[in-house]
């Protein structure tokens, strides 16, 4: 048996696709649109007010915390009046070049002075240095129930490096430990990630088994001082005593630089800084303002 259609309930049915069509745009159109947005792969960006129309704040953070630096930053009510949007981003070192430096395209960044001094030699002619962070010390973090630090341990182990050779935390503190040990890298097996927080990843699946980094008290701070007890890695993982070694030296915690166009408002977003839910507080405050 065959059904047909009549005229008119073939075109009811074509009103009725094309009513919940319109419906789905009208929905689409009038959702509200996120504040924390993906711009790009290394950059996020958000709105700090609805009605706000500034320009934009271009900041550098880490892929480790970018995501919540942003959100923070946009909740700032203080910078509407100044800046419309914050968009935080994570570079690589190579692309902080002397031409993006100087053009202002970072204006708020944090960075290590010795990095950016050899992009910019005149450095302080183009950033001032705004908050200053404390040394903290780096550990090696094991899977394995009891860290051993002999040849017979390390060279059964796959290590997790950054790619970037000038980390201290990622890189240079642990290998010039290795090779204390009298082990170089061809002497390991080891794996090189992109920035910390693949790195991280990787440890957690079970991709590397040892890797180096800053670690977390439980209030979620970093810790600066070594410590016999419970810890936790960047990704909230716990860290038993016997799961991890202090790593010789102490890497540099950077600081908070701030490009001279934005001088007059350094004490502004100095202040929007330390007001921060962050894992490290600054140890040096190095501007004349009221906070």
């Amino acid at each position: 048996m065959r059904f047909y259609l009549t005229n008119r309930q073939y075109h009811l049915g074509l009103a009725l696709v094309a009513l919940v069509l319109l419906c789905c745009l009208l929905i689409l159109a009038l959702w509200p649109t996120p504040r924390l947005q993906l711009t790009d792969y290394n950059s996020t960006e958000c709105r700090i007010d609805s009605a706000a129309e500034g320009p934009v704040l271009s900041v550098v953070g880490s892929p480790v915390n970018s995501f919540s630096l942003g959100k923070q930053l946009c909740d700032k009510t203080e910078l509407a009046a100044h800046f419309g949007r914050v968009k935080v981003s994570w570079p690589k070192r190579t692309e902080l070049t002397a031409d993006a430096l100087i053009s202002g395209q970072y204006q708020l960044l944090w960075s290590r002075r010795e990095v950016l001094a050899g992009a910019l030699h005149n450095l302080h002619a183009y950033y001032s240095e705004i908050l200053i962070f404390p040394k903290y010390p780096v550990y090696f973090v094991s899977k394995s129930p009891s860290f051993q630090l002999n040849k017979a341990f390390l060279t059964q182990q796959r290590f997790g490096f950054l790619t970037d050779v000038n980390s201290y935390s990622g890189f240079q503190l642990p290998v010039a430990l290795l090779q204390r040990e009298g082990l170089t890298l061809a002497d390991i097996d080891y794996r090189q990630y992109d920035d910390w927080t693949t790195l991280l990843a990787a440890f957690e699946r079970g991709e590397i088994t040892i890797y180096s980094s800053v670690l977390l008290d439980q209030n979620q701070q970093v810790v600066q001082q070594p410590k016999d007890e419970l810890l936790y890695t960047l990704s909230g993982s716990k860290v038993l005593p016997e799961q991890r070694l202090l790593i010789p030296g102490y890497s540099n915690g950077g600081s908070w630089f701030l490009h001279k166009s934005l001088e007059d408002k350094s004490c502004l977003l100095q202040q929007s800084l330390l007001a921060l839910d962050e894992m490290l507080k600054p140890s040096i405050v190095d501007l004349h303002c009221e906070v």
